[in-house]
C-alpha cells in the first residue's frame, strides 16, 4: 500500500489521483488520508443499481400477478329499500 502526502500545495482538499492496480492512499497537507472519494462513489452506484433492478423485478412480478389474477365476482351486499327515500 502507498502513502502518498503533498507538499507545498494549496490547503484546500480533497486532492484525489487517478487509480491503477494498487492501493493508494491520499493524505492532505497533515499527513491525515482522506476518503478514497472514487471507490466510495463506485460501491454505491453500482448497489444502487442493483436494488432498483431487483425493485423492477418485483414490479414486474407484482403486476404480472395483478393482470393474470381472474376479476372477482361483485356483488351488493347492502340493497337499499327503494322506500325510504335514501
Amino acid at each position: 500500500m502507498m502513502v502518498q502526502t503533498f507538499q507545498n500545495i494549496p490547503a484546500r482538499p480533497p486532492y484525489i489521483l487517478g487509480g491503477g492496480k494498487h492501493t493508494t492512499i491520499i493524505c492532505n497537507r497533515e499527513g491525515i488520508p482522506m476518503p478514497d472519494y472514487q471507490l466510495m462513489y463506485h460501491i454505491l452506484f453500482n448497489h444502487i443499481t442493483d436494488t432498483i433492478e431487483s425493485l423492477q423485478m418485483i414490479q414486474r412480478q407484482a403486476e404480472s400477478l395483478y393482470i393474470n389474477h381472474p376479476e372477482p365476482e361483485l356483488r351488493l351486499l347492502h340493497d337499499p329499500d327503494p322506500g325510504d327515500g335514501k
